[in-house]
C-alpha cells in the first residue's frame, strides 16, 4: 500500500495546492479506509477530516483511486494524510 501511495504524492500535493488557491488553509488531517482489491482501483471511505476545505476529501479520494496498487496490497487499511498549512510570508517594511 505504501508503494502505491508514494505514486500518488504529486496528485495529493495538487489537492493541497488547490485548497490554498481557494483561500482555504490546507492544514489538517484526513483519515481514510482503503479497500484495495487484487485488480482495479481502491475504494476510499473517509473516516475523519480536520481540514477546513470541504472539497479535500473528494480530491484525495480521486487521487488515490487514480493509482493502481500491486496485487499483494489487497486488503483493507486505514491511512491518515497530514497536510501542512500555508506558508505565511510577511513583507519587511522600511520605515
Amino acid at each position: 500500500v505504501h508503494r502505491g501511495l508514494r505514486t500518488a504524492i504529486a496528485s495529493l500535493l495538487d489537492c493541497r495546492r488547490r485548497a490554498g488557491r481557494r483561500d482555504m488553509d490546507p492544514a489538517g488531517e484526513l483519515k481514510v479506509r482503503l479497500s484495495v482489491p487484487r485488480r482495479g482501483s481502491a475504494q476510499v471511505r473517509t473516516l475523519n477530516v480536520t481540514i477546513r476545505d470541504e472539497r479535500a476529501p473528494n480530491c484525495v479520494s480521486r487521487a488515490v483511486r487514480a493509482h493502481r496498487f500491486a496485487p499483494e496490497a489487497a486488503g483493507r487499511t486505514e491511512v491518515t494524510f497530514t497536510f501542512a498549512g500555508r506558508a505565511h510570508i510577511e513583507e519587511a517594511r522600511n520605515d
